[in-house]
């Protein structure tokens, strides 16, 4: 079994600091623990947007929060890198890939996130569950 999280954003865009949502994390991930132990997980990190481009710094802090945590965790805990795949060379968020909003994904969007969790999913998460 594989559980995906996505979280993080919203509380982010509400006025939440970074070390607020890092133990948001913490918490689910211990809940996750207790009822689901074993359970591979993998958290996609907050994306970038345009209409929270004055957030980028929070978010990348928070995201560094949340990675490191993973990594020590390890064993059967994923970080799966979002941001960096939706900013452009200059680290601003890819028009494209949002809606009208420039908060909510486009198509575009979308096809970025599922190439990169299937990536994930075939190079981690397959791959270790032929070795347990």
């Amino acid at each position: 079994d594989h559980l995906i999280v996505y979280a993080g954003d919203n509380d982010l865009g509400d006025g939440r600091n970074p070390e607020e949502v890092f133990i948001f994390f913490q918490e689910l991930l211990e809940h996750v623990h207790e009822v689901f132990p074993g359970i591979f997980f993998s958290y996609i990190s907050v994306k970038p947007s345009l209409a929270r481009k004055n957030l980028l710094s929070q978010i990348r802090y928070t995201n560094k929060l949340i990675q490191q945590l993973i990594e020590k965790t390890g064993n059967g805990h994923f970080f799966v890198d979002i941001y960096s795949k939706m900013i452009d060379a200059q680290g601003n968020p890819v028009p494209a890939l949002y809606d009208a909003d420039g908060l909510h994904l486009s198509s575009k969007g979308y096809e970025v996130w599922k190439e990169a969790v299937l990536t994930h999913i075939s190079l981690n998460v397959e791959g270790s569950l032929t070795r347990l």
